[in-house]
């Protein structure tokens, strides 16, 4: 069944070698893999337009399948392509369907936590565990081990953020967790529909879980990275458009760690999607990333609190 909320795939901001940053040019290879190509066995290979989530439900005990499953309704195959918008085109060429997963809370837990405590992660394909060495090791797991909650994740490589946006989410999360920004830098979304956008995706993640704690990560990519002809949008604008929209949460700022090389790679590794690529987190890189939004959650204690 067509997602007909998605829209068609931008080809042209993918070429490589169309990433820079001032300091060095990220490779042909990251610029792919970024655009949910090289490095996962379950891309295809040279599509045109971006895939909408398959859908199977995953078992509790394991949590963010390599294609992604989701939990409430099926809908496209990994190859099949979404209807356009009448705004505008934004998504990813290649990519794995998406992710909808559940992880029951510790047993542990029970005391600290209610039983029906639940941490709800929406994103691209960092929430879909690219490219962890297995899937405890990816930051939405990490996180739900470290908070005693039940996992529901919406994970869709290479997903704007207006598709997800336009994407049924779980609801009744006690902490809601929003990961996305990477794709519409590498596609250049324009300014204004970004910021529409990215307030679309809190509100509607929001509605669906009042009170819950928010909190937003910024870009996976350099923060100095310039954007790629004509347009050159910064990482910068959607980094700081991500800040202003998450005014009722916290921000935890991942793009510094892009710089780290040991977060990411190596070219080739094993994982549980199949072989890494240079640009998505490694399993270090998920840990730091799950450290860098329990931080913010230990810094906010009141819901929707901004520090």
């Amino acid at each position: 069944m067509l997602d007909r909320s998605l829209r068609p795939a931008r080809r042209s901001r993918c070429a490589p070698g169309r990433l820079r940053t001032s300091a060095a040019t990220v490779g042909v290879g990251a610029l792919l893999a970024a655009c949910g190509g090289s490095g996962g066995q379950h891309a295809p290979a040279a599509p045109t337009r971006p895939p909408t989530a398959s859908a199977t439900r995953a078992p509790a005990a394991s949590p963010t399948p390599a294609p992604a499953s989701t939990t409430r309704r099926p809908a496209a195959s990994p190859t099949s392509a979404p209807a356009s918008t009448t705004r505008r085109p934004a998504a990813s060429p290649t990519s794995a369907p998406a992710s909808t997963t559940r992880a029951p809370a510790r047993t542990a837990a029970a005391t600290r936590t209610p039983a029906d405590a639940r941490l709800v992660v929406v994103g691209d394909s960092l929430a879909a565990g690219r490219f962890a060495a297995a899937q405890d090791q990816a930051f939405p797991q990490r996180v739900a081990a470290a908070t005693h909650a039940r996992l529901e994740l919406v994970g869709v490589p290479g997903a704007t953020t207006a598709q997800l946006a336009a994407r049924p989410l779980p609801g009744r999360g006690r902490v809601v967790v929003l990961e996305a920004g990477t794709n519409d830098f590498l596609y250049q979304t324009a300014r204004r529909d970004f910021a529409h956008d990215y307030r679309a995706l809190v509100a509607k993640a929001t509605a669906g879980s009042p009170g819950a704690r928010l909190v937003c990560l910024t870009l996976w990519i350099p923060p100095r990275a310039a954007g790629p002809a004509p347009t050159r949008i910064p990482a910068s604008f959607y980094d700081a458009t991500i800040r202003r929209a998450c005014h009722a949460g916290v921000v935890a700022d991942i793009s510094p760690l892009f710089d780290a090389k040991r977060l990411r790679g190596p070219q080739g590794r094993s994982t549980f999607l199949g072989p890494g690529d240079a640009f998505h987190p490694n399993s270090a890189g998920h840990a730091a990333i799950a450290r860098r939004i329990e931080s913010r959650l230990h810094g906010s204690q009141r819901p929707h609190t901004r520090k």
